[in-house]
């Protein structure tokens, strides 16, 4: 019985295919190891390689027994799959990293893959390098809320189809941040007061209005609910943009003015500490630093009967927290968040803020 014999003649595999689909890795080097083996051959159905078949099972020990034996990568199944092919769809980062290496290919072909790797490197280093400098948000025209006679923040999408002129759209970036660009614009940090809608009384719009009429330079306003696409049934484009605007909120409170609308659970929810924290900092050549003065870019303003003394509370609470301190704070199980993934992505982001506002330091002095 030569190596070139079917054991399933009804799948027409060879014996080196039935022994890397059992995970033989012993019986394969025996086979690999006998003249007469046809390492490439392939089955009849779907013109599968013993590679192929390797891959697919997440045998990375005989892929490399095969490839060391000649096994061609380059051969494609019926269906136009190559085996590095088959590790992608089949999430085998071993297999994927063992099939990546250009000593498998012929010379063109391994060239093309070295040049493709170093231009991936290459986009991956730009995209690392500008990731969350910069971001693209809505916001209300002031004037929309200072000269109403009943101030209002709809839902974004309720803006959208009845009073679309009272949105604009403003790209807010790091590095012009740090210069001060954004004194003009004013973001709210506040907490929803119901799930589907934080200001069911008004009175959190009638603050923002009060605030507005004591700065008339302030020229756009951001509130989440009236600034990023809600609710469950978004558009696929709503949704995307909601996915874009999320992880970048940083971005507003770090470098535009803001007004914090305090009650009595502000000091329980994650979203509305993270907000007070960043809007508390300065950005300088050592990162995120305390402000000189905390209240530079900062208005508290305080809700439904809470003394207003409260405020300072929340000054001392977040005044004076490193990164790091505030990331353990903001961690704790006490600290409530409805979406525990938004959680996930700010905690994440705030582990990596501090040497991305030390690289937008650093631009904005050659800017």
């Amino acid at each position: 019985m030569t190596p070139r014999v079917l054991h399933l003649p009804q799948y027409g595999y060879t014996a080196l295919i039935y022994a890397s689909y059992k995970g033989h890795e012993g019986c394969v080097r025996l086979l690999l190891e006998a003249e007469a083996i046809e390492v490439n051959a392939t089955e009849d159905i779907d013109d599968v390689t013993a590679l192929h078949i390797a891959v697919r099972f997440g045998y990375p020990a005989i892929a490399k027994r095969l490839l060391e034996g000649c096994a061609d990568p380059t051969l494609r199944t019926k269906d136009g799959k190559t085996a590095l092919d088959d590790a992608r769809r089949n999430g085998k980062s071993e297999v994927v990293a063992l099939l990546s290496e250009p000593r498998w290919y012929p010379a063109e072909v391994a060239e093309k893959m070295a040049a493709d790797k170093a231009a991936a490197e290459k986009a991956a280093a730009e995209r690392a390098a500008t990731e969350g400098m910069e971001c693209s948000f809505w916001f209300v025209h002031a004037d929309s809320l200072r000269r109403a006679w009943k101030p209002s923040l709809p839902m974004m999408q309720t803006l959208r189809t009845q009073e679309p002129h009272r949105l604009v759209q403003k790209t807010i970036g790091f590095v012009e941040g740090i210069s001060g660009a954004y004194k003009n614009i004013l973001v709210v940090s506040h907490r929803w007061e119901t799930p589907t809608d934080p200001d069911p009384t008004g009175a959190q719009a009638l603050a923002v209005q009060a605030y507005l009429k004591a700065h008339p330079e302030i020229d756009a306003v951001w509130f989440d609910f009236s600034s990023m696409p809600q609710g469950r049934n978004k558009t696929l484009s709503e949704s995307a943009e909601f996915k874009e605007m999320l992880p970048n909120i940083n971005l507003l409170y770090l470098t535009c003015s803001v007004l914090i609308l305090m009650d009595r659970s502000y000091m329980n929810r994650f979203w509305t500490q993270f907000e007070a924290y960043l809007s508390m900092r300065a950005i300088t050549s050592d990162g995120l630093t305390n402000a000189r003065d905390p209240q530079a870019r900062v208005t508290i303003m305080t809700l439904h009967g809470l003394p207003a003394l409260q405020g300072n509370v929340l000054l001392l609470e977040w005044s004076n927290k490193t990164p790091e301190e505030a990331h353990a704070i903001l961690a704790g199980q006490d600290v409530i968040v409805t979406n525990q993934s938004d959680k996930d992505i700010q905690l994440a982001k705030l582990k990596v803020l501090n040497e991305r506002a030390q690289r937008a330091y650093a631009r904005s002095l050659d800017a």
